[in-house]
Formats: structure tokens, C-alpha cells, sequence
């Protein structure tokens, strides 16, 4: 158990949330208010020395009539000048050489108060274009496309920088709305759904924080391929696993994408939560008596108890999200 300033995650939570980040620099943290989503970014942050003070930690709230990128990367006035956007201003900064290897994090709160496909459109299309240069840094394509801002503009050249992460928290009710698969496809997603109120802590903990680059949260392989290399024998156990998946949700027309192998490469031992967790993501749309089924085949690929089957499948059947 992780207590901060009084508030209260697992170890699971922790690590969960730090892997997600250094396989992919775009996170969702969904679930219901009050389970301290919007506070593990800040606080994290801030254990790294992300905060307000030095720039490197921005909450941006997102607004319900927001229809475009223009609120987050600029717009041109009637003198056809550009007005840059809170995500392009922060985008330029991180992207400075001399900040090029410090982590800064944006938590765009509430992010599904407007359609994520709207005004994320460009973003979620640019980190897709992600590589390797040369040089050994991860580059995407350019933000603004070629005739958008003239040549030599400040921002014409402006990519995502490798150092650069996006966390959005998500509270599902009524008034906000659902992800599109485009958006799912291109994120890793947290669910917190429990307020751990018998486990309270009134205890202020003074933890200073550390002075980490960005090489803990950078990335070492962007595909199955570039792990070869490094593991092959590793990667081929991943992939024969996921093989298996695929054969039984092959028969809905589900799969597991390319982006959940690089997340599973990362693990050594997937936990029975976590099995559930990547489940609920490939079944979002399925019927339950369908997803009963997949279920218990899936669970039966993995390396746990019947016991935590057994768990597994009660809380898959008793959440009403799927």
C-alpha cells in the first residue's frame, strides 16, 4: 500500500500506471469520482519533480463544447496569425533541447465531457507515426500539416517529443461520452472503482522528490520487432500466447491488436486483474452470454488459481460497464 499526503493507492495501482506510461505515452484513468484519478497524476508528477513551479506539470479541463483541436493546438485569427494552444505551448517547451530529457505530464481531466475523436483527432493520428530516428530519440511526424504555418514559423516544425506524457481521467455517467474504438486502439486504460475508505490514513507523509530523466518512462521497443533483438526467445513465448487468444476471439471477429503485444511484452507475470482488465477492453461491445464464454476459455490460458478464476469471472459478471 502507497500512501501520499493522504491518499491511498496499491502497488498494483502504482506499477500499473508507470508501465502503462512506458509503453505508451497516452493513458486513460477511468472510473467513478472521488477514487483520486486526476491526484495519482499530480502526485507522480510531482514524486519526479514534475510540478507547476518548473513548468514540467499542466491540468488542462476539458470543456463539453469542444468540437475541434483548435482549443488545444491554436487556431488563426482574421490576420491569418497563428494563436498557439495550451497543448502547443507546452509541446514547444518540452521539446527545447535542454529539456528534451525531463518528463513533462499534461492530465487533460474530464477529457470525455467532449467527443476525445473531435478534438483529439490530429493527436491521436500524429503519436501513430512514432519511430526510431538514428539518433536513438523516438519522433512522430509533424503536428501542423505542410502549408499550414509558412516555412521557418516557430512552430513548423513542431513534433510530439518523446518526453511528453498524456494522461486523461474519464468519469462514467450519464452526461459525458463513450470512447470510440480509434480512441481505445491508440491509449491504455486504468480502471479505478473502489474508494478505500477503511483504509485511511491521517498521516502527512513529507516525501521529497527525485530528480529522474526521462529514461525511466521512455520506451525501449515500439513493436514486437524491436524486442527481438533484445529477447527473442521472450517475445516468441508472449506471441505464441497471444496466438492462442486470438484463436478463440477469432470468433466474433475480435483480436488482440499489435499495441496490447507491446504492452504484454513488458510483464513478466500478468495478474488475474490485470487478465480481466485487457479482456474488458477487446469485449467492450460484446453480449454478456458471449463474453461468459470467452472469459473462461481465456482464463484458462493463463497462469493462475481456480481461485482467482473463480473471482475473476464473479466480478466480470457483476460489472455493469462492460
Amino acid at each position: 500500500m502507497c500512501i501520499f499526503r493522504g491518499f491511498i493507492y496499491t502497488y498494483e495501482d502504482i506499477c500499473n500506471f508507470y508501465l502503462c506510461l512506458k509503453t505508451k505515452p497516452f493513458l486513460i484513468l477511468a472510473g467513478i469520482s472521488g477514487t483520486g484519478k486526476s491526484k495519482l497524476v499530480k502526485l507522480f508528477s510531482e514524486a519526479i519533480n514534475a510540478n507547476n513551479d518548473n513548468n514540467r506539470y499542466r491540468i488542462i479541463s476539458v470543456k463539453p463544447d469542444w468540437t475541434d483541436s483548435t482549443e488545444l493546438f491554436g487556431y488563426k485569427n482574421i490576420s491569418d496569425s497563428f494563436i498557439p494552444g495550451p497543448l502547443t505551448l507546452i509541446l514547444d517547451e518540452a521539446s527545447r533541447p535542454e529539456n528534451v530529457n525531463k518528463p513533462y505530464f499534461i492530465c487533460l481531466d474530464e477529457m470525455n465531457l467532449a467527443r476525445v475523436e473531435h478534438y483529439l483527432s490530429e493527436y491521436l493520428s500524429i503519436i501513430e507515426s512514432r519511430g526510431f530516428k538514428d539518433n536513438g530519440r523516438i519522433e512522430t511526424d509533424k503536428i501542423f500539416p505542410e502549408g499550414y504555418l509558412p516555412t521557418g514559423h516557430k512552430y513548423y516544425n513542431l513534433r510530439i517529443p518523446e518526453n511528453l506524457y498524456i494522461i486523461g481521467t474519464v468519469n462514467m455517467d450519464d452526461t459525458t461520452f463513450a470512447f470510440s474504438r480509434k480512441v481505445l486502439d491508440r491509449v491504455n486504460t486504468i480502471e479505478f472503482s473502489e474508494v478505500r475508505l477503511e483504509e485511511l490514513d491521517f498521516t502527512e507523509e513529507n516525501i521529497e522528490p527525485l530528480e529522474l530523466d526521462n529514461s525511466i518512462l521512455k520506451t525501449r521497443f515500439l513493436s514486437l520487432k524491436d524486442a527481438l533483438s533484445f529477447d527473442r526467445e521472450y517475445v516468441r513465448k508472449i506471441n505464441s500466447k497471444i496466438i492462442e487468444l486470438n484463436n478463440i476471439l477469432s470468433v466474433s471477429n475480435h483480436h488482440f491488436p499489435t499495441s496490447w503485444q507491446d504492452y504484454l511484452k513488458s510483464l513478466d507475470k500478468e495478474s488475474y486483474r490485470q487478465a480481466f482488465d485487457i479482456l474488458r477492453k477487446i469485449l467492450l461491445e460484446e453480449d454478456m452470454d458471449y463474453a461468459d464464454k470467452v472469459l473462461k476459455e481465456t482464463l484458462k490460458h493463463k497462469s493462475i488459481s481456480p481461485e482467482a478464476v473463480e473471482i475473476t469471472y464473479k466480478r466480470f459478471k457483476e460489472d455493469h460497464t462492460l
